[in-house]
């Protein structure tokens, strides 16, 4: 699923509604994410919002997306080489046989990550705290 999304603190991005009013300013914190679910070897499922700009980083986290579907991988970003890089799980044997069990469909974690973390409205607080930020560091 493709998305806009804003990142908030710490670099937590949020998805933006589309009853979110737009204007150029905004327009320029907002980047279109594609929105895929994951699980970690504690069994936490999250969603990756693999940004869509930036041509070899988005190609390289849509292959490593590709590459954890039928093995367990450790992502990292490469700056130099300007996308991510992947080591396998075969220096965790245990880890590497192990089967990822999701406690929900995908689907659902999705749809549970849109529901919370979602700013569908101009006046929601988190939406205020960014844009004021923002301003305040004159953008």
């Amino acid at each position: 699923m493709f998305a806009d999304v804003i990142e908030g603190n710490m670099g937590k991005i949020h998805v933006v509604g589309t009853s979110v009013t737009r204007d150029a300013r905004l327009n320029r914190l907002v980047s279109q994410a594609q929105l895929v679910t994951c699980i970690n070897e504690k069994s936490q499922c999250f969603v990756w919002p693999i940004k869509t700009g930036g041509r070899d980083w988005y190609k390289s986290a849509l292959d490593m997306a590709r590459e954890a579907e039928t093995q367990w991988i450790r992502i990292e970003g490469d700056s130099f080489a300007q996308g991510y890089r992947m080591e396998d799980a075969s220096a965790y044997p245990t880890l590497a046989a192990c089967v990822p069990e999701w406690p929900l469909p995908p689907s659902e974690i999705l749809d549970e990550t849109l529901a919370n973390e979602a700013i569908n409205e101009d006046n929601d607080p988190v939406f205020v705290e960014i844009i004021g930020k923002h301003r305040k560091a004159g953008e």
